[in-house]
């Protein structure tokens, strides 16, 4: 148990064998584990009075948000960065998987290729928009802790850092999904198909100019990200919650 509360107020392991922070290997080498350094202590010292005493409200919860987020700005922005969005993305081959199904079949659709013709370039950047919302809402639906008040319906501090920070990584790991997605519909379609199919395919008009490439890029890279978020509610939640909130060392 003491092992585990120096991890919560952020002590690291200790090489010396009866300290508390020794990285154990089995039980019995718990026996051993009963002695603190004085620099362990100050550190427990100094962290107490932000775990014991958080700050908390049930009114103003607006305000309170608006506050939280500003001061703890930095401990979010470390969450995500030790999460890294691209690990995150590696640990989700349900919703890769989902997505990659979902571009491969509009790929090879006439109808999508009239889709790459006739819509406008604020059209399709509003598509996309919606389409990484749309799978950040439903991925963190999937994923997020369950309640943001607590049992007395107050809003807490660390469970606004911590729907903050899972909203943020959503975010990242949706858009880098959605670049890398983007920029292979580009490379295949620019390689793969002839520019004959690209005038006689498409029922609306051809769809041979560089423009017309990066909309049905950018149409099929959003339409995976939506179906991805959708498969990915298949992806472990507990997996999910560990690369987000779970160091290596706990």
């Amino acid at each position: 148990m003491l092992h585990t509360f120096g991890h919560l107020v952020g002590l690291a392991h200790e090489p010396c064998r009866d300290n508390v922070m020794y990285p154990l290997q089995g039980v019995e080498d718990l026996d051993t584990m009963v002695s603190s350094t004085s620099a362990q202590r100050e550190l427990v010292g100094r962290a107490l009075p932000r775990e014991a005493n958080e700050r908390s409200t049930r009114d103003g919860k607006l305000r309170f948000v608006a506050a939280t987020l500003v001061r703890d700005a930095g401990a979010i922005v470390r969450a995500v960065v030790r999460a890294n969005p691209f690990r995150l993305l590696s640990r989700m081959p349900t919703m890769l998987a989902a997505a990659l199904s979902v571009i491969v079949v509009l790929l090879f659709g006439a109808e999508t290729w009239d889709v790459a013709h006739a819509v406008s370039v604020p059209q399709i950047v509003a598509f996309s928009l919606m389409c990484l919302g749309s799978a950040v809402f439903v991925l963190y639906r999937a994923f997020a802790f369950d309640t943001l008040l607590s049992r007395d319906r107050r809003l807490t501090e660390s469970s606004i850092v911590t729907a903050a920070a899972t909203i943020l990584c959503l975010v990242l790991t949706l858009i880098i999904m959605f670049c890398l997605f983007g920029a292979l519909m580009h490379l295949v379609i620019v390689t793969v198909f002839p520019e004959k199919l690209m005038e006689s395919w498409p029922g609306a008009g051809t769809a041979t100019t560089t423009l017309d490439h990066l909309k049905l890029s950018l149409f099929l890279a959003g339409m995976g990200v939506l179906a991805g978020s959708l498969g990915g509610r298949s992806d472990s939640r507990d997996l999910v919650r560990g690369v987000l909130f779970v160091t290596e060392d706990t």
